[in-house]
């Protein structure tokens, strides 16, 4: 029979003490790496070039904009998506 041990659930737990500060640049590329991935499946999902005049060179130069804004469904900067 195996033998189980008593352990509190603060040992079990790693209690994670770093701070932001000591964080901080891996967070800021994590945050810039999610958003470059984002951009890149809202490109994906929208064809990969310009509606109007099907230009594909740079993902940089393409922007996004709402051909009626009061049909907008949802900020994609609202709820933490970016």
């Amino acid at each position: 029979m195996v033998e189980r041990v008593a352990v509190s659930k603060a040992k079990k737990r790693k209690i994670d003490k770093r701070k932001y500060s000591d964080r901080k640049e891996y967070l800021i590329k994590a945050v810039q790496k999610r958003r470059i991935k984002v951009r890149t499946k809202a490109i994906e999902y929208k064809g990969g070039k310009c509606e109007k005049c099907g230009y594909n060179k740079c993902n940089n130069a393409l922007e996004f904009h709402h051909l009626d804004p009061k049909i907008k469904e949802f900020g994609i900067s609202e709820k933490g998506y970016t």
